[in-house]
């Protein structure tokens, strides 16, 4: 396979998966004072969860929104 045709389909697959993601989510910028991200994520880890669906989960109990 070319290295040109190669790049076509990964740019193509990363087309896809970004249109897909537009369709589906909702994307929110959370800022933190400096070094506090690190100890969320840290936590997250320690439950066996990413960043994101640790807040997610955080935002959905203080909320009480269930899906």
């Amino acid at each position: 396979m070319e290295l040109i045709e190669a790049k076509r389909k990964l740019e193509a697959r990363y087309n896809k998966q970004n249109e897909y993601n537009r369709q589906k989510y909702d994307r929110v910028s959370v800022m933190f004072p400096a070094g506090y991200r690190d100890k969320v994520r840290e936590i997250a880890k320690s439950e066996g969860k990413s960043l994101n669906a640790y807040i997610l989960e955080a935002v959905q109990e203080k909320s009480k929104i269930i899906e």
